[in-house]
């Protein structure tokens, strides 16, 4: 393999640029890592991201499914799942999401890791009125 960079800057230049949203968050929601691609799919600016509650970024509707989702994500390592986020103007944007538990420090510092790609089937965003429109040109 032929690079210049190091390691780190490698991975963090892949994922800064990635076309899908990436997000790293404790298990109990807490975000570590996201990069602007996951802020602005749901409208956020980076800081305004980076301030969000606990899963702050999913829908109100599914916030109840986190606990069930994570017991799969840490019985088999990972879990490939259709979700909503849950956007700053109050639509709804349905993403696929591939999580993937990631075990640091001794497995002290459990991870889940997430690449949130907008859903393919329509690529819709639903308004708050409930009004659905697509996002791809």
């Amino acid at each position: 393999m032929d690079t210049d960079l190091r390691a780190p800057e490698l991975v963090t230049l892949v994922l800064d640029n990635s076309l899908d949203g990436v997000l790293a968050h404790t298990v109990d929601g807490r975000l570590v890592y996201f990069n602007e691609v996951a802020a602005a799919q749901l409208g956020y600016t980076h800081d305004e991201f980076a301030a969000l509650g606990p899963y702050g970024w999913v829908d109100d509707d599914l916030v109840g499914l986190v606990s069930s989702r994570l017991a799969v994500i840490q019985e088999r390592g990972s879990l490939l799942f259709t979700s909503r986020g849950a956007p700053k103007d109050g639509s709804v944007v349905h993403t696929e999401v591939h999580a993937r538990l990631v075990r640091s420090d001794g497995g002290r510092k459990d991870l889940i890791v997430s690449v949130c790609a907008t859903s393919p089937s329509g690529c819709s965003r639903t308004s708050a009125s409930g009004t659905s429109r697509s996002t791809t040109a």
